[in-house]
Formats: C-alpha cells, structure tokens, sequence
C-alpha cells in the first residue's frame, strides 16, 4: 500500500496556492516517502469526456488497490473534474481518500461566485484513516 498526495501545477510558479501545495508534498515525499499525484489545472471546462477520461487515467496510473490518496484542497480546479478524479481514483484503487485542508478558500474569498471551492461533494465519502 502506498500514500500518494497531490500537488497542483499549472499556476504561476509564486502563486500562493501552488507554493504552498509544493512545500506540503515535498515534505511529505521527502520526509515520508509519499507519491506524489500531480494534477494539473488547465482552463478546459468543456473537454470532451474520452479526452477528460484518458488525462484522468494519467494522473492514477501509478495508483495500486488498496492505496491511499490524500487530496490536498482547495485544488482550484473545476469541481466536476475534482469529482471525477476521486471517483476514477476510488474506482480504481478501491482505496482510502483523505483530505488535508490547507487553506480555507470560504474564508479568504469576498466574491460570492467563488464560494464553489470551498466544500465539493467529495467531503462526503472521506474515510477515517
């Protein structure tokens, strides 16, 4: 069994959120021995779903059953696509997910219309690990 964590790229290289998600994950691979799952956020909310469905299938392609996936939020990626990608990782793997909050986005956004990150769907199907 192994643990990977994600870690976004596809932000400005001082972006707070990506700065902030590589230093939890280079400490975490580092430190812990931990894989990482990149997960890049691009701009394409209308991809067509085999296109949506081949990258998904990139990003867990070194995830095994039984592993364990630790999903650094917010991840500031279209919700749906947050979505899918839990639900292909727990497909896939039959493994555990956790979430590892590093930053409360309700709290730091005063545009209403950003609100949307701070609590997916897929808070619900956490396991206790």
């Amino acid at each position: 069994m192994k643990v990977h964590i994600s870690n976004v790229y596809g932000f400005e290289k001082s972006a707070t959120v990506q700065v902030a998600q590589h230093m939890v994950a280079d400490i975490a691979t580092q430190r812990l021995g931990w894989k990482e799952l990149g997960i890049f956020s691009y701009g394409d909310y209308h991809e067509p779903e085999e296109l949506l469905s081949a990258r998904l299938d990139g990003i867990i392609a070194s995830v095994q059953e039984g592993d364990i996936l630790v999903l650094q939020h917010p991840l500031w990626i279209n919700l749906e696509y947050e979505e899918k990608l839990v639900d292909r990782f727990l497909t896939y793997s039959h493994g555990k997910l956790c979430h590892l909050c590093t930053r409360c986005a309700s709290l730091d956004v005063s545009d209403q219309r950003l609100l949307y990150c701070h609590k997916p769907s897929t808070y619900t199907i956490v396991q206790i690990v």
